[in-house]
């Protein structure tokens, strides 16, 4: 009994792994015979080289290589502006011109300061010579006084510059104009000229053809007075024969002959 039941797995397991065996080996023989049976198409072609465009898009922003940002040193409203779009324009030249009654309202405030200031410097002499005020007190007003003067002095400057570059400016406009002016007056002479030397040519053709017309009008004139005289001295010549032959030949129409 213990004999059949050890025996039996063996067989099962004998049984079994030669149908898988079967199984596996199946398939493979029916695809290998249905591939022996069946042709495989091939194309064949020419090897060439031929160019293969590749293109690329993207996204990006275009940077000019050189470039310049203009900025003022005071922050002011634009009054003027002495250059056009694309123009070059010189080292030092003068762009724009910013409106100034903020510096000139400056200068009269430093002014007033000062003035107040100096007021206020002879007040404490006065009292300073009465000992009712300190050397260190007059001292600081006479700083105060002298720091006002200089800062007027600066603003003074700066308006002189500004004043000397509009000065500048407007010579530079006025000798561009000027040279303007010069540029067309040099055009219009250079026309005149090109204009005087075309009518002079074409005066001197016109001339040209005058006298061949009156040498052609004189020669007309002679040919038709050779032509006169010649029919008048040809019909001479020819009707006095003919005269002559006519009158024979009537008289001897009229006289009998024998």
């Amino acid at each position: 009994m213990s004999s059949r039941i050890s025996i039996s797995p063996l067989l099962f397991g004998v049984v079994l792994l030669a149908g898988v065996v079967v199984y596996l080996n199946l398939p493979a023989d029916e695809s290998s015979k249905q591939n022996g049976s069946r042709a495989t198409p091939v194309r064949a072609t020419v090897a060439s080289m031929q160019t293969m465009p590749i293109t690329i898009e993207a996204l990006g922003t275009a940077t000019a290589n050189e470039s310049v940002t203009i900025t003022a040193q005071v922050t002011d409203t634009v009054q003027a502006v002495y250059f056009d779009d694309g123009e070059e324009v010189e080292a030092g030249k003068v762009l724009v011109q910013l409106n100034n009654r903020e510096e000139y309202a400056r200068i009269a405030e430093l002014k007033a300061n000062i003035d107040e200031a100096k007021r206020q410097y002879a007040r404490i002499e006065d009292l300073r010579q009465s000992s009712a005020a300190s050397e260190q007190l007059l001292d600081e007003q006479q700083a105060r006084v002298k720091g006002l003067e200089a800062q007027l002095d600066i603003e003074n400057e700066n308006q002189e510059i500004l004043l000397l570059n509009k000065e500048k400016q407007f010579k530079a406009q006025e000798l561009k104009n000027k040279s303007f002016v010069t540029n067309i007056i040099l055009l219009v002479f250079f026309v005149v000229i090109v204009l005087a030397i075309f009518l002079f040519f074409a005066l001197k053709q016109k001339n040209k053809i005058n006298y061949q017309l009156k040498i052609a009008n004189e020669d007309a004139n002679r040919a038709r007075i050779d032509k006169e005289q010649f029919f008048a001295y040809t019909s001479h010549e020819i009707r006095t024969p003919l005269n002559a032959v006519v009158g024979v030949s009537k008289l001897l129409g009229e006289t009998d002959l024998n």
